[in-house]
């Protein structure tokens, strides 16, 4: 008997036959479950898309608690890479130090790409974005549903390795308490499992369930890590490398240049110089290395215990940094006195109103580290023009941070910074971040050409707008400058 075919699945069939990666009528359900906590996963792809319907339900006789994203969704779901480009060969002391490195910035290049959340019905827009300030509660018996979709044009280890080496995987997380919440999207995709372990339900499926497909932008060539090996062939960056102390390393990059050659730039504190060279596409190293001399040695800066802004105290609040040092990085040049609170570094942000005497002035960050924690934090960058007392405080100007780090300069300073152009602009920061790298990230003090300089400084927790305060003595007169990054609750006026 002959069982005839429905025109629209003849015509989905059709479509098939020519289409790259079609999947008509394909689906695939996944499950995952936690002491009662489930998530439930059904994946299909469009035809320039993969999506996933998740459901997930509380079957516990009490609420349960879950961490959220900063829109208030509780799902996460990436796409997982299972192939993952080689490390090369191994090594001991200083050399496995810089390929560790290396390799971090490989293995980031390989991170899982994450689904974009999308409404349940109604097309492809985004759902409305709602902050949690608390974790979602689900009550027992009730569930929660959410779609996730990744286009395939920004679906790059698809692009890179195929449907058959990657899978899609949905996760929920249970709160660690019911007024603990923890964000779901402040790391990379994928890049949280030590975290979240033991509090999360998990639901996966290989890509190839629901789609066929090659890759588009397939791996090829070396990797960093084999970059690397043939890299240390040289000589001179063998010799400079295996000098170092192997704790001493801080930064370890390559990356591709606009002119062709690829970079690799390396720091240790020991030098506020980066060490440069240029390479070819498999690693061997094209003219000569830069490698840092005596002269650039890096600096000991002077520390002291924590202090505050005159009249400010700290706030307590619980889960926060105890303030443990000033570390002072030297003096910053005001020619006019006039000062620019600045994280762009390209020269358009104006000086601040007030203004303080022409001088030199010294300039420190104030740190404080977590119980446990193995790391310093700045709570706030100041910049002391004068002994005067601190009878007042004023708002000085807002700064955006959308790279981790900020800097005070003077008007002159930001001047010179404009006029050098694109490409010496971007080699004088470069050598300030160098310069900070090896100060582990917390200040340094860097000339800028013209008897001008910039005090840069690592800005907190990371990005985002943070004011600068201004001193001022009893006669208006400005004490101090004082850039608050809120790692600490600070009592301004």
């Amino acid at each position: 008997m002959v069982v005839p075919v429905r025109p629209s699945f003849a015509v989905a069939l059709l479509v098939c036959a020519f289409a790259v990666g079609c999947s008509a009528e394909r689906s695939a359900p996944a499950t995952g479950d936690h002491d009662g906590l489930g998530l439930d996963m059904r994946t299909r792809a469009t035809g320039d898309s993969i999506v996933a319907d998740i459901t997930v339900r509380n079957t516990r006789a009490t609420p349960v608690s879950l961490d959220a994203d900063q829109c208030g969704r509780v799902t996460e779901v990436i796409l997982a890479r299972t192939a993952f480009q080689p490390e090369g060969a191994t090594y001991t002391g200083s050399l496995d130090a810089v390929k560790k490195l290396l390799l971090e910035q490989q293995r980031s290049n390989q991170f899982s790409d994450r689904f974009a959340p999308r409404r349940l019905t109604g097309g492809s827009d985004p759902p409305d974005c709602v902050r949690p300030a608390r974790p979602i509660t689900l009550a027992p018996g009730a569930s929660v549903s959410e779609r996730w979709e990744l286009p395939f044009g920004i679906a790059y280890g698809l692009a890179a390795v195929g449907s058959e080496h990657e899978t899609v995987r949905a996760a929920v997380v249970e709160s660690v308490a019911a007024d603990k919440l923890g964000f779901l999207d402040v790391l990379p995709a994928g890049d949280a499992e030590a975290a979240r372990q033991g509090r999360e339900a998990v639901a996966e499926t290989p890509a190839s369930s629901v789609l066929d497909r090659a890759p588009t932008h397939p791996d090829t060539g070396p990797s960093l890590g084999q970059r690397f090996d043939t890299m240390i062939g040289t000589e001179a960056i063998r010799d400079f490398i295996e000098a170092q102390p192997a704790d001493s390393w801080r930064r370890a990059t390559m990356t591709p240049t606009a002119v062709g050659p690829w970079e690799f730039r390396a720091v240790t504190t020991g030098f506020e110089r980066a060490m440069r060279a240029d390479l070819a596409p498999d690693g061997s190293v094209v003219g000569s290395a830069e490698i840092p001399a005596a002269q650039d040695r890096a600096r000991v800066f002077e520390r002291r215990p924590a202090t505050l802004p005159p009249g400010i105290a700290v706030i307590p609040e619980p889960d926060t940094p105890s303030l443990t040092d000033d570390v002072i990085a030297g003096h910053l040049s005001l020619p006019s006195g006039r000062v620019v609170a600045d994280s762009t570094l390209i020269g358009t942000v104006e000086p601040m109103s007030q203004v303080a005497a022409p001088g030199d002035y010294p300039v420190f960050v104030t740190v404080g580290r977590l119980p446990g924690a193995a790391d310093d934090q700045v709570a706030f960058a100041s910049l002391v023009v004068s002994d005067a007392p601190t009878v007042s405080w004023v708002p000085g100007t807002t700064v955006a941070v959308d790279g981790g780090t900020a800097a005070f300069t003077s008007a002159e300073g930001s001047a010179r910074l404009a006029g050098l152009g694109e490409t010496a602009n971007l080699a004088a920061v470069d050598a300030a971040f160098d310069s900070l790298t090896a100060h582990d990230d917390l200040i340094t003090e860097v000339p800028i050409g013209d008897g001008t300089d910039l005090a840069m400084f690592a800005s907190g927790y990371g990005d985002g707008t943070y004011g600068v305060h201004v001193g001022l003595d009893a006669d208006g007169r400005p004490t101090r400058y004082v850039m608050d990054f809120a790692i600490v609750h600070l009592g301004w006026p």
